[in-house]
């Protein structure tokens, strides 16, 4: 997806996701969870919008809401909601700057690691 998606990734595509970090910190520093949440729903739907595939379209529906009630009752329980932000500030200077390699290397740690939102919990109730 990655390669086929460059020509995508413009202005108009890295301006929404800057919008969107801008929120999240706003959501953040107001310690307004549902907020924040929606903005990190959003900035995950805004790079699937790179992947014109009904197939992705519809696995992302499928589990959406899922995610959202996991990501509201998990993302509380982080200390500081700060690092919510940072991460996808991070993930988003990759998609502008880094390697194809480096930005599936930071998406796969983002999803992945030991601490983040989806393996906190490993039910998703």
């Amino acid at each position: 997806m990655l390669e086929q998606s460059r020509g995508k990734r413009d202005e108009p595509f890295f301006d929404a996701l800057e919008e969107i970090v801008e929120e999240m910190k706003r959501a953040a520093s107001e310690n307004d969870l549902f907020a924040l949440v929606e903005a990190d729903i959003r900035f995950h739907e805004q790079v699937l919008s790179l992947d014109e595939s009904s197939h992705t379209q519809q696995i992302w529906l499928g589990i959406v809401n899922r995610l959202r009630l996991h990501f509201i009752k998990n993302t509380g329980a982080f200390g500081d909601l700060g690092r919510v932000p940072a991460e996808h500030a991070a993930l988003l200077s990759a998609l502008r700057n880094e390697s194809d390699e480096r930005i599936v290397e930071l998406w796969t740690r983002h999803i992945r690691d030991e601490d983040c939102l989806l393996c906190f919990d490993e039910t998703m109730d």
